[in-house]
């Protein structure tokens, strides 16, 4: 088994142009042992050569896995990860993601955590902590307005938790705070700890296509009882804004499809008692 201090999962849907960009800055910032590995998300021969060929140009491991989502995809660049490498930490990233800033020794200790860095959009957004707070309530009332379709109902969520999200990082920044506890990190760029990773198992819910997997992962997180870890001396660029369209019903439609799906897992009788 070979070995690495972190391997980075980069699940690709025809998107060779952002990867050659993210693995350059993999290869100019981390300053420790680190294994790259290129999970392609099938979409035709043509595409597949075309990311196996910049995964080989660059010393990267790839895989070519069955298009069915987020989950699924990133679950097999888990899978072959542990089951080739000796890590210390594993990085899931988006190909539209650059780093700015990572300095290995901001990671000593967090082998038990989830670790949620800076993540800063083209339009200067910053989407981290992506939640902070955990509320049945909340969630009760998105799946409501999910499965009616009455999306403006969703918009109570959003404001509560953007809210609550600005006094959190104003308070923060005001006492020099790099590190503390959140509930939720965005799934663009999140990095998770050894030992974190061997008590969460299996890590997405395959049957969310795309969507809510922050949900997913932070509901695991915290029955598993690991905590996530906000750390803003680390730095990622995300060239995606990931802001959604209200107007567009079959985007909305694509969120809800997704939320009923963790919703029903996490809060329905049969899998509250599924997964005690």
């Amino acid at each position: 088994m070979k070995e690495a201090d972190i391997v980075f999962i980069v699940l690709v849907f025809r998107n060779d142009k952002d990867l050659i960009d993210l693995i350059k800055s993999v290869n100019l910032k981390i300053k420790t042992t680190y294994k790259i590995v290129v999970v392609n998300s099938y979409y035709d021969e043509a595409s597949k050569q075309t990311i196996e060929k910049v995964a080989t140009k660059y010393n990267c491991d790839f895989i070519n896995v069955p298009n069915r989502g987020y989950g699924s995809g990133n679950n097999k660049g888990i899978q072959f990860a542990t089951e080739n490498y000796k890590f210390e930490f594993v990085v899931i990233c988006n190909p539209d993601t650059e780093i700015i800033k990572f300095n290995y020794r901001d990671l000593a200790g967090k082998e038990k955590n989830i670790i949620a860095p800076e993540i800063i959009t083209l339009q200067n957004n910053k989407q981290n902590p992506f939640r902070l707070i955990n509320s049945k309530l909340l969630d009760s009332i998105k799946y409501a307005a999910f499965k009616r379709k009455k999306y403006k109902l969703i918009y109570i969520d959003i404001v509560i938790n953007k809210l609550a999200k600005i006094f959190v990082r104003k308070y923060n920044n005001l006492i020099n705070k790099k590190e503390y506890g959140i509930y939720s990190c965005h799934g663009s760029f999140l990095i998770i700890g050894r030992e974190a990773m061997r008590v969460l198992g299996e890590l997405y819910n395959e049957e969310m296509f795309l969507f809510s997997e922050e949900d997913h992962v932070a509901k695991l997180a915290m029955k598993k009882n690991i905590v996530t870890l906000m750390n803003s001396n680390i730095q990622i660029l995300h060239k995606e804004d990931g802001s959604v369209k209200f107007i567009d019903s079959k985007i909305m439609d694509m969120i809800g499809e997704s939320f009923i799906k963790y919703y029903e897992y996490w809060y329905s009788e049969f899998s509250v008692k599924e997964n005690r």
